[in-house]
């Protein structure tokens, strides 16, 4: 699946969201981090803020997936609102605890749902966790840890996970060695 990111701090994002707002797209909002000229870009934090809750409202209520990128919490707590009207989940990363469970002082990912805030990723990791991706139906979310939470995962680099409704892992057969590359294992794809 591939999707758009918009930039909120962008004069034309509002109308660029109106046009992505369709049917199975995936748009991901951030507020825009690069130095544009004023005739292409908001300059004052409140005005790309402004806009970001304006391209909010407009992906919200279309027939799409967004994703918030954000680590704002007064733009989390509005996107959550908007997501309560429309029945959606939201998920996000934020560097504070919003549950006991966090206590690593560290960045982790969260699910906001109209029944309230869980915690994804554990809240114990030495390093940031980061929310990467989400399937269309928001069944799954994708999600980087240098935390091992499967038992085969002795290393402190960083894996993507797959939190899935239901919870579990789905079994997967053992790596075999790869015919081209010797010393690279690999798992074969399952459905």
């Amino acid at each position: 699946e591939t999707g758009a990111v918009l930039q909120a701090y962008l004069h034309r994002t509002e109308q660029d969201c109106r046009a992505l707002a369709y049917e199975g797209s995936r748009v991901r909002l951030c507020k825009g981090a690069y130095n544009e000229p004023e005739e292409v870009a908001w300059q004052d934090r409140h005005d790309v803020d402004k806009s970001y809750v304006r391209c909010l409202k407009v992906l919200m209520a279309g027939e799409g997936y967004p994703m918030i990128a954000t680590h704002d919490p007064r733009l989390i707590k509005i996107a959550s609102a908007l997501a309560t009207r429309n029945g959606n989940r939201v998920f996000f990363q934020t560097p504070d605890p919003l549950v006991s469970q966090d206590a690593n002082g560290k960045q982790d990912v969260y699910e906001w749902t109209p029944s309230g805030v869980s915690l994804i990723s554990s809240g114990r990791s030495g390093f940031d966790s980061l929310s990467l991706d989400s399937s269309a139906n928001g069944n799954d979310v994708f999600f980087a840890t240098a935390e091992g939470l499967d038992a085969g995962d002795v290393d402190e680099s960083y894996d993507v996970y797959d939190a899935r409704v239901g919870g579990g892992f789905k079994k997967v057969d053992q790596a075999a060695p790869c015919v081209d590359s010797p010393g690279i294992n690999a798992l074969p794809l399952s459905s």
